[in-house]
């Protein structure tokens, strides 16, 4: 997706800026950003002990003050950062129809 949670709360609470990992990434992160060619803002690519290597390389190499984190795991437990990274939790709130109940009572 384009965005998530991260991007929301760092809008939220009043980022001066969001920047853009692309200049940093490495590996097989450089590699998803160079082949969707969008700016996700927004990636898991954590999955892995080699692609927690590459994550945290990334991280530490793109200029900022502060990482938000707004994956389902905290990050911190896997990568030692450079630099101060927050971890933030989010709940899916629905809204309208048709909601996750209904769209799985079709299969």
């Amino acid at each position: 997706m384009a965005y998530g949670a991260g991007v929301v709360a760092a809008q939220k609470y009043g980022a001066a800026k969001i920047v853009d990992p692309r200049p940093a990434a490495v590996g097989s992160i450089k590699a998803t950003f160079a082949k969707y060619r969008i700016w996700t803002r927004s990636s898991r690519p954590w999955a892995t002990a080699r692609s927690r290597s590459r994550t945290g390389a990334t991280i530490n190499a793109v200029d900022c003050d502060l990482v938000i984190s707004a994956t389902p795991i905290d990050l911190r437990r896997l990568i030692k950062p450079n630099k101060k990274l927050i971890h933030i939790g989010y709940e899916l709130d629905e809204q309208g129809s048709p909601n996750l109940r209904e769209v799985l009572a079709k299969f």
